[in-house]
């Protein structure tokens, strides 16, 4: 047991040691004795040479009570415990505010369009698009995987360990401020589901980080050790306080460790609940419920079988959902029916309907109808393929069907023309092609000669006639477009020009001329 005096400013008080821990402890940091307890206490002759042990001392429960009860750490930079409990409460704060506003928005039909995907983000905020490619380096990765893969293997580990510190230290701070401060109208809201991405990422790292400090740490420096303090009444001068270190007990670590591999599951499935609304924004999710279903199944419609009768289930009447509530149970009263012991759920996607279409048509993702690449994101997207910008859902379907119909009706035009004009022929040549043409000379001008309008210089005809070449063989000509195809022409040229290399090999990296909020 050190028992020790506090400066002479809370000696006085009438609880001297949460003077000290007011003034020396703030938030997550340490007590420094050196500082908070400079001298040591008085000790009465009766207590004699032998020091008290910390494992049979004997103190009030009072003394012990409240904060004075808590864990402290002396002589060392912060707390651990402490600090890793504020770092936790931060990170469930920042993931909890943007699942709120992600889901309450997501409740809107008219809103749902406006929350961004993540090709969609790339669009209205391209310039932190940007920066976090140049941050995260992928431009050199990619050239030095093409030019030497054994170098780029080698170069991967250490890479991709700083990308975890990079995103931690720069990316999530720099997508938070902008996220937060975006001038554009519901801007928490359009980038609601990308924080909820993030910040799920974020709570990733910091849970492995978690579990390995509590791994390594006893192997490198011994197990941590904290600090009990209180006040000693029975010291012959006031302001003397006692404290003790204890080591954390075995079972207390293995309690820490479970939590931080719960954190960092559960922050992974939020991560991956996130990317359903990330590469297809019409099949987001709530994230505030216990199970995973795409908004836009419902309100949830279905009716008896055929077998049974048809009609409204039991419980609804004729135009009534079964469930149109998206945060309650979508498959609720399917065991209620008098068929349900001989029924089961089958899924299959269908067409989506009007209004589903009308409400869509509004976003600004363009990954309607594109690849699905790795992890289940969108395959790049080249310039040539679409405006980004410009052309809206139901525009892409009338371009798409207009070329084809363009294509179809060409096709048949040259089918048909191909079969009903026959085959082309080569013309037998004369040995003097000209010579009808010369006579045909010759008698003109013995005409004109009579009438007296000669030429004199209708003879050169004969002197060339040998130097010409013989005629060319007929060539086909292509079929001339109908009328009915000039209609679907200014669908077609609404597709930009197709890109070049250099722009094809940049697009990715530089998308500056996208579309503003």
């Amino acid at each position: 047991v050190v028992c020790r005096m506090t400066e002479p400013y809370c000696a006085g008080k009438a609880d001297p040691l949460a003077c000290m821990l007011q003034y020396h402890e703030p938030i997550f940091n340490a007590v420094h004795i050196e500082n908070g307890l400079p001298s040591e206490c008085p000790t009465n002759a009766s207590d004699g040479d032998a020091p008290d042990m910390c494992l049979d001392i004997a103190v009030p429960v009072t003394a012990i009570q409240g904060d004075l009860g808590t864990l402290h750490t002396v002589n060392r930079w912060f707390n651990p415990l402490r600090a890793w409990g504020w770092l936790f409460l931060v990170l469930m704060v920042l993931l909890w505010l943007s699942m709120v506003i992600h889901d309450l928005a997501l409740l809107q039909a008219w809103c749902r369009p406006k929350i961004l995907s993540m090709r969609s983000a790339k669009q209205e905020l391209p310039v932190l698009y940007s920066c976090i490619r140049r941050l995260q380096c992928l431009h050199p990765m990619g050239a030095l995987r093409k030019r030497c893969c054994i170098l780029w293997l080698l170069v991967w580990l250490p890479w991709f360990v700083c990308q975890i510190f990079v995103f931690i230290a720069l990316i999530y701070p720099l997508s938070l401020f902008a996220c937060a401060f975006w001038w554009c109208p519901l801007g928490p809201v359009r980038v609601s589901r990308v924080m909820v991405f993030q910040t799920g990422f974020l709570s990733f790292f910091w849970s492995i980080i978690f579990v390995l400090y509590f791994v390594v740490s006893p192997a490198i420096g011994g197990p941590d050790t904290y600090a009990l303090f209180w006040n000693a009444a029975n010291k012959p001068q006031p302001g003397c306080v006692c404290y003790c270190e204890f080591p954390l007990r075995g079972g207390i670590t293995q309690n820490l460790l479970f939590f931080g591999i719960v954190a960092c599951l559960w922050s992974a499935s939020i991560v991956f609940r996130a990317l359903k609304g990330l590469r297809r924004p019409n099949w987001g999710n709530l994230f505030s419920i216990l199970y995973t279903v795409p908004i836009e199944a419902f309100p949830v419609e279905w009716c008896r079988p055929e077998e049974a009768g048809g009609g409204p289930i039991q419980w609804r009447k004729v135009g009534e959902a079964v469930q149109s509530e998206p945060a309650f149970d979508p498959f609720c009263l399917m065991d209620e029916q008098p068929e349900s012991g001989r029924t089961s759920v089958r899924f299959c996607p269908v067409e989506q309907s009007d209004a589903q279409v009308s409400r869509w048509a509004k976003s600004r993702d363009p990954t309607a109808d594109m690849v699905i690449g790795c992890c289940g994101f969108p395959a790049h997207m080249q310039r040539g393929v679409l405006q980004r910008s410009a052309i809206s859902l139901d525009d892409i379907g009338k371009v798409v069907k207009a070329s084809e119909k363009v294509a179809t009706v060409e096709a048949q035009r040259s089918v048909s023309m191909t079969k009903a004009a026959p085959p082309p022929q080569w013309l037998p040549l004369d040995p003097d092609p000209l010579a009808g043409v010369a006579s045909d000379t010759a008698h003109d001008e013995a005409a004109d000669a009579a009438s007296g309008g000669g030429d004199d210089g209708g003879g050169s005809h004969d002197g060339e006639a040998g130097d010409e070449e013989p005629l060319a063989p007929p060539v086909d000509r292509p079929p001339v477009r109908g009328p009915e195809l000039d209609a679907e022409l200014p669908l077609i040229s609404a597709l930009p020009p197709p890109p070049t290399r250099h722009e094809e090999d940049r697009a990715d990296e530089f998308d500056f001329e996208l579309g503003h909020c």
